[in-house]
Order: structure tokens, then sequence, then C-alpha cells
């Protein structure tokens, strides 16, 4: 298989061979045709440049002499030119210095007459630059100049393509070919930076976010076999007592029952975490819809309030925000944010948790504060709770059920909201989660 170092400089070389055959065979002939061309037709635009010139000072020596050096003055600088005007004794009149950068001119003679009789001598001088070029050729010289040019540019390009793009390639081509599960992570030694430079540390960075991916996917998979087991061995435990006929007390047995009923909605519930947050990965599409945000916080702190006392807890809503304010919500999501938070709060911060809810307009944005009287988080792992499958307290986020999704779930549906969410520790004691919704409309 032929490398692209070799393809390239192939196409390139041919490329040149090409070029140097059609410009050592036409080169002198078109290039002598062009000059030839060009320098009659210069003739023709001097002289017609030269006539124009002396038709209008005919008139002005006539109608207005004293206008005469400023009208040569313009005229030179527009045409690129340079004028010496001399009476018939050969004294300056009238001259320009239009300086042109090329101290070799082409001179042209004119006469300026009245009646018919010349008065003054009109000497035009034009630039001239393309001659030299007429004089290389007719010594045949060029083309030769020309052909070693192209050889040392094709043997220099060569080189610079082999070590600009092929070489960064073959060893960017030879990372990929040792990247295999469980070996993600490489380093390309090319620093350039150029976009083959780029290729390589984005191919880097790919390397990292998969082998993240891979613990990411692995903690995912021992955290689903823990939870899911947990609760399937006590189901199957009580189950097996009950069919052994051993429990023949029926209080005894609604407890099994109960219990039974309550490892499966555990489980129920796991299952609707890893499925929302399998949603999300897919970019979930929003209901959105405008509420009144005053009536859906009482609505959802209600709500709440009979979940959070029946886990033996405390709730409580302190409202700062007036029923004119409006905001542009999925409402089921929304208020899953809050349930995540609130169930957080309560399998950390122990018994007799007591959760508030605060909400207040901010700068256009709604701002929703959900803390509780908890012994808070260390402040390193604060940035950390919302980062997929992060645990604060591992052994107990086991013993107590969940992935550690719920946290990475509202920072999704926060930010599909076009708000922001945060978390700090409050002053003493307890872990305060807040976030932002933009007030979409405001009413009065």
């Amino acid at each position: 298989m032929r490398s692209i170092y070799t393809k390239i400089t192939a196409i390139l070389m041919l490329g040149f061979v090409i070029q140097i055959t059609i410009v050592a065979g036409l080169f002198k002939f078109i290039l002598t045709k062009n000059i030839i061309d060009d320098i009659n037709r210069n003739e023709q635009q001097r002289q017609a440049k030269l006539q124009l010139a002396i038709v209008n000072l005919q008139k002005m020596i006539k109608d207005n002499p004293s206008g005469v050096q400023e009208y040569l003055n313009q005229y030179a600088k527009d045409k690129n030119m340079n004028f010496i005007i001399k009476d018939m004794s050969g004294n300056t009149i009238y001259f320009t210095n239009n300086g042109n950068g090329d101290k070799r001119e082409i001179q042209e003679t004119g006469f300026i007459k009245i009646k018919d009789t010349p008065i003054y001598i009109v000497y035009a001088y034009f630039p001239t630059g393309i001659n030299s070029l007429a004089k290389d050729i007719e010594r045949g010289e060029t083309k030769y100049y020309l052909l070693i040019l192209v050889v040392s540019v094709s043997l220099f390009v060569s080189l610079l393509i082999y070590r600009i793009l092929a070489l960064p390639l073959k060893k960017l081509s030879k990372a990929m070919a040792e990247v295999d599960y469980g070996n993600t992570t490489t380093v390309i030694p090319y620093y350039g930076n150029d976009e083959v430079g780029y290729l390589c540390r984005n191919f880097e960075e790919m390397g990292k976010r998969l082998q993240k991916s891979e613990k990411n996917q692995l903690e995912l998979i021992q955290a689903i076999s823990h939870d899911l087991k947990t609760p399937l061995t006590s189901i199957l435990g009580y189950i097996k007592r009950l069919d052994d006929g051993k429990i023949t007390d029926e209080n005894k047995r609604k407890e099994y029952y109960k219990t039974i009923y309550r490892k499966a909605l555990d489980l129920k519930g796991l299952i609707e975490e890893l499925d929302e947050y399998s949603f999300f990965n897919v970019k979930a599409k929003y209901e959105i819809q405008q509420v009144n945000a005053k009536v859906f916080m009482e609505d959802i702190c209600h709500e709440l309030k009979q979940e959070v006392i029946q886990k033996g807890g405390r709730l409580e809503y302190i409202n700062n925000i007036d029923n004119k304010m409006f905001i542009m919500i999925d409402e089921a999501k929304i208020k899953r944010v809050f349930s995540n938070i609130v169930e957080n709060s309560l399998k950390y911060a122990g018994e007799k948790c007591k959760v508030t809810i605060r909400t207040t307009a901010i700068n256009k944005n709604l701002l929703c504060e959900i803390y509780d009287n908890g012994k808070g988080v260390e402040e390193e792992k604060l940035s950390k709770i919302f980062e997929r499958f992060y645990r604060v307290e591992e052994s107990r986020s086991r013993e107590m059920g969940g992935t550690g999704l719920g946290l990475a779930i509202c920072k999704e549906i926060i930010q599909g909201h076009g708000g922001q969410i945060n978390a700090k520790n409050m002053q003493g004691k307890g872990l305060c989660v807040y976030f932002t919704l933009p007030i979409k409309t405001m009413e009065g």
C-alpha cells in the first residue's frame, strides 16, 4: 500500500513536470508575442495621451494661460507621466515633476501650434519596465532560470509535505492502531499549532474521554448490579419464607408483603432513574408551557410536604415572589428536580431532617433554594456532586439505593431550561442546592 506522502509527492512532481514542459515549449513564443503587443499598444496609448494634452494646452494657452501649469501637474499625475515644454529657442517654459520611481523613461514629442505655426515643443516622458523582459527572452536565459526554480521548489515542497503532513499522520495512524478497549490513552509527539496538530491533540482528548466513559460504564454496571441485587435478595428472602408456610401470623404476613412491595418500588425507582438518564443522554425534548411561578411552587411544595412527613421529616416553604410572575417550564421535569433534591436531603440529613424551600426573584430569574439541616458536604466535594455516578458517601449511598444520577439529572433539566444550578454549604451546617429559571413574562 502506497503512503499518502508518496501519492502527494508523485502528484506534485507530475504536475511540475507538465508545467516545465508547457513553459519550456511555449514560454518564449507566448511571452514575446504578448510583449510586442504590449509595446504597440503602449505606443498608441502614449500618442493618444500626448495628443489629448496638446489639444487642451493649445486651447488653454489661448484662453487661460495662468492655468497651464496646474493643468499639466494634474494631467501628469493622473496619467503617470511627466512633461517638459520648451519654446522654439529651447527655453523651458513649463515642466512637471511627477516621480514614478522608474528612471528609465520613453520620450514622445509633439508641437503646440497657433494657426498652424509651432510655438512650443512638448516632450512627454512615460515610465518603462517591460523592455528588460524582452532582453531576457532574447538571451534565452529566463526559461532556464524558471526550470531550475521549478525543480528546486518541487524538492522543497516534497520535503515540507513530509515534515508537515505525512510524518504527523504516520504518528497519528500508529497511535490509532494501538487504541483498544482498556487502552485508550496515548500521546502523539506532535505539537504544531496547525490543523494536524489540532487533530493529534483532539485524538488524545478523545482517548481520555473514552477512558472516562469506560470507567463510567464499569461504575454504572457495578452500581446497577449492587442496587438491583440488594432489593432482589430481600424480595426473594421474604417470598421464600412466605412460600415455606412457616409464617402463620396474618399481621406478620402483611408486614412481609408490605416490605416486598417497598423493595419492588425501590427497583421501579431505580429503573426509572436509569431510563430517565438515558433519555437525557439522547437530548430530551421539553414540553414547555407558561405557568404561574407562585401557584406552581405552592402545588409542588404541598406534594413534597406529604412525602417528607411520611419519611419522618419536615418541609418549610418560604415564598418571596408575588402572583404576577410567570415562567416557561416543563412542569413534570422541574417537579423531578425538586423531588430529586429533596430525596437527596432525606437520604443524607439523617433523622428529623428539615428541608426548606425558598424562592426569590433576582435579576429576571427565579432563584430556588433547597437546603436541609444535615451536616453538609466537604468543600472539595461540592463541585463534584453534579457529576454522573458521583456519591458523596459510597457505602451510605449503596445502603439507601440510587445510582448517583439524581443531581446529574437535575443539572441536565435546569440547563435545558436555560438556567444554572449549584450547591453550597449553609453557615453552620446543611447543604443548599440552588438553581435559577429565567422569568419569561411578568404581568402588570
